[in-house]
């Protein structure tokens, strides 16, 4: 083990006061994507009216206007308690996870459809949400909940309320997730929703777990042989997808060539990590591992992308502006990728505002994700020991970082690395 400096502790502490101090809206208990000025209050008054998100202004996402990722971010946030807990024993940190449960508890309760996992709820109203969701929303919360309801950390209240939504994910994926609507978790129109596709031949090769993990949480949640009967059967088609698939050759493409986010890979790791926790096949498990193990393997490929660019990336991060500005410089993502024929994707834009002020550095967030995510991957796979150089070059990141002068949520991806990497033993 690598005894870790005070600096570096003092700058995890840093990283966590700015996510608490900048992005936590305690009132509804979101953490928001990113500052304009230097409060969260400037971007809150800037975020869309509840009009603007009925009418799914923007995109039906709200991408781009700060409250895309609530729900990412707080499973990110309270992997990071659970994990600081494990070393530390902080009994206050049951309050933190408390109120980080009271905020993926409202996401997965907002909207009209059971099942329905919110990005983020406005705190304009304390009630609107957008329309649509996305399969990274659904697989952060999950894992989440799976960490959640084998905690000790966490009440038997929440365990329960858990517990039903899973279930109820796990029914809105047998209601929409059918051969006749192409494979997809629906928006709230009943219509796809344009990153929920969960069964396709072409998925990304980090995307084919997702829905066996759905059903096996909410067979893990409620013991019902229904949810493991059809996790087994849509396993056996999409595991076998994601071992051809999921292969260095792709991934070092997209890290080098497209300098791509490793996200994918992170969540990959979420589901296979799930997938092998409550496996009960040795056989499948050891696939399961085998998936982690590859996963871990071709992240250092992030890390030295993210490393080559270290000093480039490690200042102040820029402030973003006001999303309503940006819409000028934005661009329209259905017409840039998943339906190049049409500007319409199932009767709506996905124009995404370009919220970054200064374009020089776009990358910046970018390289500091992947660095932290690259951590988070290689500690979640048993058995896997972080080579020397990844840990060298995060421990690097942390001393170098502004942490106080980030204006996206990238520090608390610092802290859950940090606190994984203490309780495997790896820092």
């Amino acid at each position: 083990m690598i005894i870790t400096s005070k600096k570096q502790e003092q700058a995890i502490e840093q990283a966590w006061s700015y996510v608490f101090d900048k992005l936590w809206y305690a009132p509804l208990h979101q953490i928001y994507d990113y500052l304009i000025g230097d409060t969260l209050e400037e971007t809150l008054a800037a975020m869309p009216t509840p009009e603007e998100i009925r009418e799914s202004y923007p995109n039906p996402c709200g991408w781009g206007t700060g409250m895309e990722d609530s729900t990412l971010s707080m499973g990110t946030v309270l992997e990071t308690v659970l994990a600081k807990y494990a070393v530390t024993g902080d009994d206050e940190l049951r309050k933190t996870a408390d109120d980080i449960l009271a905020g993926l508890i409202l996401n997965g309760t907002a909207a009209p459809e059971r099942g329905f996992i919110a990005r983020a709820v406005s705190p304009r109203d304390g009630k609107s949400i957008y329309m649509d969701s996305s399969r990274d929303q659904y697989t952060n919360w999950v894992y989440a909940a799976h960490l959640a309801i084998n905690s000790d950390l966490v009440s038997e209240e929440r365990k329960a309320a858990l517990r039903q939504i899973l279930v109820w994910i796990a029914e809105k994926c047998e209601r929409d997730v059918k051969p006749e609507t192409g494979g997809w978790l629906m928006r709230l129109d009943g219509k796809p929703g344009i990153v929920s596709q969960m069964v396709h031949d072409g998925l990304g090769p980090h995307e084919y777990l997702r829905l066996p993990m759905f059903y096996m949480a909410a067979y893990e949640a409620s013991g019902d042989e229904h949810w493991k009967q059809l996790y087994r059967k849509c396993a056996d088609v999409l595991l076998p997808l994601a071992e051809e698939n999921f292969h260095e050759a792709y991934w070092r493409h997209y890290a080098v060539e497209e300098q791509g986010y490793i996200y994918g890979v992170y969540q990959h790791q979420y589901s296979a990590r799930l997938l092998f926790d409550c496996e009960e096949d040795e056989a499948y498990r050891a696939r399961y591992l085998e998936q982690m193990r590859r996963a871990a393997v071709y992240a250092e490929i992030f890390m030295q992308e993210a490393y080559r660019n270290m000093d480039a990336v490690t200042g102040p991060e820029p402030r973003r502006r006001p999303w309503q500005e940006g819409l000028e410089d934005g661009y329209n993502y259905a017409s840039h990728w998943l339906n190049p024929s049409s500007e319409l994707f199932h009767g709506y834009r996905y124009q995404i505002p370009d919220v970054i002020t200064d374009t020089s550095r776009p990358l910046q967030s970018r390289y500091l994700r992947n660095a932290s995510e690259v951590v988070i991957v290689q500690c979640l796979c048993p058995g896997y020991a972080m080579t020397e150089f990844a840990r060298r070059a995060f421990l690097e990141f942390v001393e170098k970082c502004d942490f106080s002068g980030a204006s996206t949520y990238w520090p608390m991806i610092f802290c859950d690395a940090w606190w994984l990497a203490k309780k495997s033993g790896q820092i």
